[in-house]
């Protein structure tokens, strides 16, 4: 009965479709942006975490609903536009390219988020290889630089903690360094770290609101990853359980 358990929903997580920039297809702006023209926020988050009381559409790099969480520059990509991508896809001469799609087939979220992107990237044009498996198998795989047909990857979905993608301090998710030591995926982009970097030496805190709109919109514009909205995980436990901290993520 209800009154054996208690329950509580924790403070909003990211989930992203991550790109591999340093291959084929997607080392392709118009690529890039072809894919990002024909995602829908609301078929994601609906097909991964179901009822909509979980979750939001989001378009923040920095999380909605932080100090940092600007949507600037991210209009023309709030509304499914399959047309647009597969005028951008043609643009590029990538038309029917191979992409390896990789994905948790243990976690339903990412298998779901998985499917809804192997849907929208072949009616776009592109060919899709989708190859699921464990997540530990997948978090290994990304880390590898390998061309996709040779081990390596084209695409994947992974989610994480608002709290910690919510500065571009602490988001490994928008380091753009050339060096590639950067985040899985190896986005490069020496505009928009020089801007990141003069963020951190910034102490004004309007020339940091400013810095922050300015690399923002340079994110839409160079696009290392999808937004694909932000959801709420709950968490239950049984009332004679004691001392559990409510932290963005479950703490043992």
């Amino acid at each position: 009965g209800s009154t054996r358990w208690r329950a509580w929903i924790d403070a909003e997580t990211y989930a992203v479709l991550r790109f591999n920039s340093i291959h084929p297809p997607f080392n392709n702006l118009l690529a890039r942006r072809a894919a990002a023209h024909a995602v829908s926020q609301r078929d994601y988050m609906a097909a991964a975490y179901g009822d909509e009381k979980y979750w939001r559409e989001c378009y923040a790099y920095w999380i909605c609903g932080s100090p940092n969480g600007t949507e600037i520059g991210s209009d023309d990509y709030r509304k499914q536009d399959f047309s647009k991508a597969r005028a951008l896809l043609e643009q590029s001469g990538l038309m029917g390219h191979k992409v390896v799609l990789i994905g948790g087939s243990d976690i339903p979220a990412y298998r779901q988020m998985s499917l809804v992107t192997a849907d929208i990237l072949n009616r776009v044009g592109f060919k899709v290889d989708m190859q699921l498996s464990d997540w530990g198998s997948v978090a290994a795989r990304r880390a590898k630089k390998d061309p996709p047909d040779q081990g390596g990857w084209n695409v994947f979905h992974t989610s994480a903690n608002g709290a910690q993608l919510a500065s571009p301090l602490t988001s490994p998710s928008t380091i753009m360094t050339c060096d590639g030591r950067n985040f899985v995926g190896w986005p490069c982009d020496q505009v928009g770290e020089d801007m990141r970097q003069a963020y951190i030496r910034e102490a004004d805190p309007a020339k940091q609101k400013a810095l922050i709109e300015k690399m923002h919109a340079r994110l839409w514009e160079t696009l290392p990853y999808v937004p694909l909205g932000q959801f709420r995980q709950p968490f239950l436990w049984r009332n004679d359980v004691t001392g559990v901290v409510k932290a963005n993520t479950l703490v043992f």
